[in-house]
């Protein structure tokens, strides 16, 4: 849509494809010494390039961190502060925040602020490759979806497929029951 305007815009991409102006290589979760779950990859921005470490392991984390990335690099923010600041980084409460349960009986991953399509199920996935002996999804409403919120719901619903590890199934709300079987 910007390229029809007189103001002219540099086109970047970034994601996890080489071909990206800038990406993330080798992206693995890790267990740090803590026990605490993180995201280790080569975050490359054009011809920079570093080994970082992000809080948790939700692949939204490593999207969110090449778009600031991107955004910074267009800023003229030197690579090193970039770096510093994605690994100083401290996730939003809400925003897969992992939670202990009382007298240690497991963790509850609490991802319900502004959640997306995107968001769900990458959170289904980080969930999915958590140990535990019992796992159990309570996905709720996803709003302002427009006129295809049932289809966005139905697709969150498709991605259960790929994590069967989950054993339980909650669905909140009108649209979220488009989500289930």
């Amino acid at each position: 849509l910007l390229t029809g305007t007189a103001y002219q815009h540099p086109v970047v991409r970034f994601g996890l494809k080489y071909k990206n102006m800038v990406t993330a290589k080798k992206v693995t979760v890790i267990t740090k010494d803590d026990g605490t779950l993180a995201t280790r990859c080569i975050l490359r921005v054009y011809d920079h390039e570093q080994e970082i470490t992000l809080p948790g392991h939700h692949v939204g984390i490593v999207y969110a961190a090449l778009a600031a990335s991107t955004v910074c690099y267009f800023l003229h923010t030197p690579f090193a502060s970039i770096v510093k600041g994605l690994e100083s980084f401290v996730p939003v409460s809400g925003r897969f925040e992992l939670c202990s349960l009382q007298g240690g009986r497991g963790t509850m991953v609490n991802d319900a602020c502004n959640a997306n399509p995107e968001s769900m199920k990458a959170a289904l996935h980080a969930v999915h490759t958590m140990k535990s002996p019992q796992k159990i999804a309570v996905l709720g409403d996803m709003l302002e979806l427009g006129t295809k919120q049932y289809f966005w719901h139905r697709h969150v619903g498709r991605e259960l497929i790929k994590t069967r590890s989950i054993s339980q199934l909650v669905l909140v709300g009108q649209l979220a029951r488009a989500i289930g079987p």
